[in-house]
């Protein structure tokens, strides 16, 4: 149905729609037609068979249906068989005008002129009204208001309102208006309340809704984090006891939103009425808290909610997961792990240590970008063959739980020997070094000896170095310790904090000695360089806070690892939870000048020595000659 014009206020008169009909042909007319509405409230329409000698194949039956309390119109067109001579409507809309109009479609003759009869439909009780709510309260008032019913069905007469303090009736009022407030009230009660709409035709259907007059809420509401502890605490002041309310407990609502994993927790929970503080003992690092606490009066009756909220501490993440190792090198490590399951925080970088026989051997700090969570690393400076405890830790504000796992770096390489500490190596080529006291025959008659040694090579390449690296060829001898040496072809070196590379093998031996070569090469170099390779002194270890850089660096092709932000070493202690690295300074011994210089010295004496042997030796060969 859709509404398409507005009635004169004249037309709800029968006589005018009487008025209005034109006058019937007599023989092709439905007579007697009469319309009514029944008990059952129905509409019937009667008539009876027009006289005529033409054929009656139907009858039109059409209506026009006014709706006295909306202002709509609607209109019908129906077709009854010629055996028919009624037409009902079994549920017309409640006080409205209807208007029909029955014609007789005559074969041959045409349709005849339609006989009209109009009737008004009795009222009924109105629908419930829509959206009944509590728009405001007091400690003695309720505010409500409501829309009109979708049918009011008759003529509008006014609302009626009641209210029902705990399922008892108080009483009622009548308003023509849509909304009321209801005075006189006792506080922290609950009630009922309904408002029912009125007509002609009586009291329709209730709306229904519950209130409570204003109870008490909790004053001055903090929430606080507890810096030793970490435990949170939410305090209130108890209402004010004029208020006429009776605090039976508190109602606490929790909502946890936990930052470093996007999950959300809630809780409710109570407390008695003598308590005026809430405690979490042990909440959610890093997260956000909020608090809703409302005083509850008899009767269960709720007052207002207060909110207070709070972010938690970030404190030390768990253990990372899944500790792995990828790959194990002679003089390196590859491990992997993924992000801890407990962040706690936000992870700005892992500190990864290896350690042996109890001793840390290397540190390193990794970055952490925020959504990576698979990390990788190669824990280098090893010693081939040997075990190693490889911590990592995850690091936010504080140093997070060690994740450990031993792990064995491979056997040297071809040709590339690694000696520990009081350990014997024999390169390829016969090149044997002993850190200690120890006594090597090479391939190619090289004898050393750390302590007092005698070397006679084969070759005869002599290096005199103080702190120098020498790049011997085929079979050369280095002695830590203080030696002598008188080469025939060969070679005597020593060297006082020296790195010697060989082309078929590596070998490294510190100590302090002093080299006289025969034939030529002479290096003085402090912590200097041989064959483009460069020596790194040992320095001592001064320690002091440094901050943690954060910045991602590249990885290898290889793997996904990253190198350490900075190369500076750094040591844990767990007692205090610091972190602290190694300034970049040079914290060399003193002593090590006079070393320098004496080394200078003696290497200084050394060349005058064999220049003026060689003069000697020359003159000789020249007063010989001659004498001959």
């Amino acid at each position: 149905m859709s509404s398409t014009q507005q009635l004169p206020d004249y037309a709800n008169t029968i006589d005018f729609w009487l008025l209005c009909q034109p006058l019937p042909y007599e023989h092709q007319s439905p007579q007697d037609v009469s319309c009514s509405q029944e008990e059952d409230l129905s509409l019937e329409v009667h008539w009876t068979t027009p006289s005529t000698t033409c054929e009656i194949s139907q009858y039109s039956v059409n209506y026009t249906a006014a709706v006295i309390w909306s202002e709509e119109i609607y209109k019908n067109y129906s077709l009854v068989d010629a055996a028919t001579s009624e037409y009902v409507i079994q549920r017309p809309i409640p006080y409205t005008f209807y208007i029909f109009e029955v014609r007789a479609v005559v074969k041959g003759c045409g349709s005849g002129e339609p006989r009209s009869c109009p009737v008004k439909t009795k009222g009924e009780p109105p629908s419930a009204p829509v959206s009944l709510r509590v728009t405001a309260n007091t400690a003695k008032s309720l505010s409500i208001a409501w829309d009109c019913p979708l049918e009011m069905s008759g003529e509008f007469k006014d609302f009626i309102i009641r209210w029902y303090p705990n399922d008892e009736p108080n009483g009622f009022i009548t308003t023509d208006q849509t909304s009321y407030t209801i005075g006189s009230l006792t506080p922290c009660t609950e009630y009922n309340v309904t408002v029912a709409a009125r007509n002609n035709a009586g009291e329709g259907t209730p709306a229904q809704t519950h209130g409570a007059t204003i109870t008490i809420a909790p004053d001055h509401l903090v929430c606080v984090q507890n810096a030793e502890d970490l435990s949170l605490k939410v305090r209130w002041d108890a209402p004010n006891p004029d208020s006429g309310c009776t605090v039976v407990k508190y109602d606490i609502a929790t909502t946890i939103d936990v930052i470093w994993s996007g999950e959300t927790f809630n809780n409710d929970s109570s407390v008695e009425a003598s308590t005026t503080q809430y405690v979490v003992e042990n909440p959610v690092s890093y997260s956000n808290y909020t608090f809703g606490v409302s005083a509850v009066a008899a009767g269960d009756v709720k007052g207002p909610t207060v909110n207070c909220g709070v972010t938690t501490a970030q404190t030390a993440p768990s253990a990372p997961q899944n500790l792995a190792l990828l790959e194990a090198r002679s003089d390196a490590l590859v491990v992997q792990w993924d992000a801890p399951a407990e962040l706690n925080g936000v992870v700005v970088s892992y500190l990864v240590s290896s350690s042996h026989g109890g001793e840390v051997v290397t540190n390193q700090t990794l970055a952490a970008p925020p959504e990576q969570t698979r990390f990788n690393c190669t824990v280098d400076g090893l010693t081939a063959a040997t075990d190693y405890d490889i911590s990592v830790r995850a690091v936010t504000v504080k140093i997070g739980a060690a994740a450990t796992s031993s792990y064995r770096t491979s056997t040297s390489g071809q040709g590339q020997p690694t000696t520990a500490a009081f350990a014997t190596s024999t390169p390829d080529q016969g090149l044997q070094t002993t850190a200690g006291q120890a006594t090597s025959t090479p391939d190619q008659g090289q004898q050393t000896t750390a302590g007092i040694a005698t070397s006679t090579p084969v070759l005869s390449q002599p290096t005199t170095a103080a702190f120098a690296t020498s790049t011997p060829e085929q079979g050369q001898q280095t002695t830590a310790g203080q030696a002598t040496s008188t080469p025939d072809q060969g070679q005597q070196t020593t060297a006082s904090l020296a790195t010697i590379t060989s082309e078929q093998g590596q070998q490294t031996t510190t100590g302090q000695a002093t080299s006289t070569s025969g034939q030529g090469q002479q290096t003085t170099n402090i912590f200097g360089t041989s064959q483009g390779l460069t020596t790194v002194p040992e320095v001592s270890t001064v320690y002091s806070s440094t901050k943690i850089s954060s910045s991602k660096l590249p990885s290898t092709s290889k793997y996904t690892t990253m190198e350490p932000v900075t190369t500076r070493p750094f040591t844990l202690d767990l007692s205090t939870d610091t972190l602290t690295t190694t300034h970049e300074q040079d914290f060399s011994d003193p002593r090590l000048s006079a070393g320098v210089i004496a080394g200078i010295v003696m290497a200084v004496i050394a060349g005058i020595t064999l220049t003026v042997f060689a003069v000697v030796t020359l003159v000789r060969k020249k007063i010989f000659h001659f004498l001959e």
